[in-house]
């Protein structure tokens, strides 16, 4: 009785389909699964866990189509007969009254299966309906005649029959070809994954509220597996802190070990599981690989299979060959590698394989957790160039973190690869150690090795000079240091032909902040060149920075502009968007929006700017750039303080004379706008050097620009406006392409008057003038103002259109300048000539300069 209460227990859930309870609604792949509609056969495969079947319960039971029925094969033991036997037997339930045919198709099923296919699909064809029959877990039927006979029905049947198969692999079918013939779609793993949204309501439906951030770490995690993120979510709601858990979920974790355990690990015999153990300390595997680990010659064929029956295997796409296991998958897999010796062996391996390969980043991480501190000591001190300038230096002290101390100290190879990652983040504390570390290790290495660490520690000195301000060693430095290729080439380096960018780069710094602007300029520009020799690195970053500030410092906006946000971008795609070799786009893009009257934009640049750590060369100009803040905003008190205050900060510093005469200069300026005069004399008495070596001369658009209106100011001492409109205009014609307006609005009393006369009798840039003209209103006082001499005040936009009205500008012009219609323009001038009592436009303006309006 028991056996017989079994058997009808087994018969009722082989016909049945999954009870449905407390899922999320996943309303994207329900649409896919409607392409069954048009299509006889659609394949679910996963790998277990994914939600398969209870994916498509859930969508078979919302659609409820009249004829549907649900077989689960796995009852069937891979039996030809009983297999045709349920699926006759799962039809009949759609069949509403008793059918001979099918009566004697269930009984054919154990005598001839062979001909079941065309009798179903004959008898299925038929029928005046579409019949949808979901075949689940078919990856149990292993015997290859009953795949060839599925498949037959699938072809008989297609006009009627609406199959969908939900299996963990690929079943023995000729898929590429039913593709092409139209009889079978399909959904993969990759499209049964959570996204974040589904995520989301699967954790709110199981009482977690769980912040976004923390889904979207968790999906990636799981890579969107169904039975993790629901297994992750049990596991939290059974914490006190359930974000503190999501936060560390993997494969090692209680639940979801013990469901890999039972539904991948264990199902595999002993064969599969060592070689699962041996390919799970590499993230990524190929059959070489995996022979050089000791799997055998069959592992290209063993890693085909894994990945066949989706055992969280997957090929990579993009590499031939290569296979990625799940990352929870690995986790699992490495918290069960408890002999130590057999570890280290097999990172070992890895790391030579690796080695050998040319793959040296994969090489020295195994030979780490192989604890090779020989091969790992050769690898960083062949690769220092490359782990330290063209990838983030951070990544590389990370690396080296995991080495016990005495380790680091013994071999001069990690010495002088932790030194180096160290000084190109600017951290100095410990890069006397080392050096002195490596320096006691020379006599234990070869002779090129010797060599090979010399130079890089004169490198790491070079880099201690620039980062501590010591810049006349820093240049010494780089003009000493050989560059020729064939003494690099001979040091064994790995990305030797970066060290002469390295070096040059270092040049055109400390010459940019020691005042040698032609050298800095021609070497900045080298350095900052990239091309197929010459690839984006942190010194080509660190020279299109420090070139940009030099282009702000000519007054070259545009190129100061462009440049500097194309460094920004390489920091930030490069990881180290705070780099302290970033601070100077940061400190250019600040000057810019000074100069162009943007003090808002300004100060957020020089707030990210100190984010980042910074040289004393770099700190000292940030503080004179907040000054001009200040100054830009009208509170010149507080300039002057910043700079002084800056000054004593910095009295210690080896900070250039270059840089502290400039700030004396910008002191001087600043105490003549605001009307002390002998104090800006005191001040400019005590600079040291030539005034006219302080910033880029020559035919800059900054020394032009200042040129011009010195000569115009000179010219209305002597009583000549005529001499000083003509120095205005070309001052004008210099900066208006630049949109540099500080040099104008710092000598807002001079340049108020002329602008006005400037553009009523003409000029080349009218747009820009104008523009000034209502910069130099806002900020400056009218002294001429008559506050009771109109009782009908002009709007701004009249206002604004006066200004143009005074310039030698036509009406369509003044139109096309404010993008407004020539009637608007008409319309307020007819408004201006009425509240200020004039006939025409000549009478206004006068009027108008006469109220002190313009």
């Amino acid at each position: 009785m028991a056996a017989d209460s079994a058997r009808s227990d087994d018969a009722a859930r082989q016909v049945s389909a999954p009870v449905v309870r407390n899922i999320v609604r996943r309303t994207r792949l329900f649409a896919a699964l409607d392409r069954v509609q048009t299509t006889p056969g659609l394949l679910v495969c996963g790998p277990a866990g994914y939600g398969k079947s209870l994916l498509v319960a859930s969508w078979w039971r919302e659609r409820a189509f009249p004829y549907a029925a649900w077989v689960n094969l796995s009852f069937t033991r891979s039996s030809p007969g009983q297999t045709w036997a349920a699926l006759v037997s799962a039809i009949r339930t759609t069949v509403a009254v008793p059918d001979a045919e099918l009566d004697s198709l269930e009984a054919l099923a154990f005598t001839a299966p062979q001909d079941l296919p065309a009798r179903l699909g004959s008898w299925l064809t038929q029928q005046d309906h579409d019949t949808y029959l979901v075949v689940d877990e078919l990856h149990t039927v292993t015997g290859i005649g009953v795949h060839e006979q599925l498949v037959e029905l699938i072809a008989a049947a297609a006009a009627r029959l609406r199959l969908v198969a939900i299996t963990r692999h690929d079943p023995l079918w000729p898929l590429h070809r039913m593709r092409l013939d139209g009889l079978l779609c399909d959904l993969r793993a990759e499209d049964l994954a959570f996204d974040d949204v589904e995520a989301a309501e699967l954790f709110s439906s199981l009482g977690l509220a769980v912040s976004a951030e923390r889904i979207h770490q968790v999906v990636v995690t799981t890579q969107g597996w169904a039975a993790g993120l629901r297994l992750a979510a049990i596991g939290a709601t059974a914490t006190d802190d359930p974000d503190a858990y999501l936060a560390t979920i993997s494969g090692r974790n209680r639940y979801i070990a013990d469901y890999l355990l039972r539904e991948v690990f264990e199902r595999l015999g002993a064969e599969w599981q060592d070689f699962l153990g041996r390919i799970g300390v590499v993230d990524e595997i190929s059959p070489e690989l995996a022979i050089a680990l000791g799997c055998g010659a069959d592992s290209g064929a063993r890693l085909a299979e894994l990945a066949r029956r989706n055992a969280f295997t997957h090929q990579i796409g993009d590499r031939l060959g290569w296979y990625r296991l799940h990352p929870l998958l690995l986790d699992f897999l490495r918290s069960r590698a408890t002999d130590e010796s057999q570890r280290r062996t097999l990172h070992g391996r890895a790391a030579r394989w690796f080695e050998e390969q040319g793959e040296p980043r994969l090489a020295i991480v195994h030979a780490l957790a192989a604890q090779d501190w020989e091969l790992a000591a050769d690898l960083a001190g062949t690769h220092v160039v490359s782990w330290t300038v063209r990838r983030p230096p951070g990544e590389f002290k990370t690396l080296l973190a995991q080495v016990p101390r005495e380790e680091i100290l013994t071999h001069a190879g990690l010495s002088v690869g932790l030194a180096a990652a160290l000084v190109m983040r600017g951290e100095l504390a410990d890069i006397d150690e080392l050096l002195e570390a490596a320096r006691a290790r020379f006599g234990g290495l070869t002779k090129v090795q010797r060599r090979r660490c010399e130079f890089l520690l004169e490198l790491i000195t070079l880099g201690k000079s620039r980062w501590t301000g010591d810049l006349e060693a820093l240049l010494a430095s780089c003009r000493r240091i050989p560059r020729e290729p064939g003494f690099l080439a001979a040091l064994g380096l790995v990305d030797w032909l970066a060290v002469p960018t390295l070096l040059i780069n270092n040049e055109g710094t400390a010459e940019l902040w020691t005042g040698d602007y032609a050298g800095a300029l021609e070497h900045l520009t080298d350095a900052s060149r990239t091309g197929p020799l010459r690839v984006v690195a942190l010194p080509t970053l660190n020279a299109q920075a420090h070139l940009a500030y030099l282009h702000w410092l000519r007054g070259e906006l545009n190129e100061a502009d462009t440049i500097g946000r194309l460094a920004l971008d390489g920091f930030v795609r490069m990881g180290v968007s705070q780099a302290i070799q970033a601070r100077s786009a940061y400190l250019a893009l600040a000057g810019v929006a000074i100069d162009r009257d943007d003090p808002d934009s300004a100060e957020t640049w020089l707030k990210i700017a100190r984010r980042s750590a910074g040289e004393p060369h770099t700190e000292f100009p940030a503080d004179l750039l907040a000054s001009r803040v200040a100054a830009a905003r009208g509170d010149i008190f507080q300039a002057v303080a910043t700079i002084r205050d800056a000054r004593q900060r910095n009295c210690a510093a080896r900070l250039p004379t270059v840089l502290v005469a400039q700030s004396q200069l910008l002191e001087a300026e600043l105490l003549s706008q605001a009307g002390n005069h002998q104090t800006a004399r005191e001040v400019a008495a005590a600079i040291t050097v030539p005034i006219s070596t302080l910033l880029p001369g020559g035919d800059t658009v900054r020394a032009r620009v200042d040129k011009h209106l010195a000569a115009a100011r000179r010219a209305l001492s002597n009583d000549s406006t005529e001499a000083a409109l003509e120095e205005l205009e070309e001052a004008l014609v210099v900066a208006a392409p630049q949109l540099l307006r500080q040099p104008f609005l710092a000598r807002r009393s001079m340049v108020a008057g002329l602008l006005g006369t400037r553009l009523e009798l003409g000029t080349r840039e009218p747009s820009f003038a104008a523009d000034l003209l209502d910069r130099t209103a806002e900020q400056g006082p009218r002294a001429s103002m008559k506050p009771n001499a109109i009782f009908v005040p002009l709007t701004a936009r009249e206002l604004n259109i006066l200004r143009y009205l005074a310039t030698t500008m036509t009406g369509q012009e003044i139109a096309q300048t404010l993008y407004v219609s020539i009637n608007t323009v008409k319309t307020h001038q007819r408004s201006i000539h009425r509240k200020l009592g004039a006939n025409d436009g000549r009478e206004a303006v006068a009027r108008a300069r006469a109220l002190g309006l313009l």
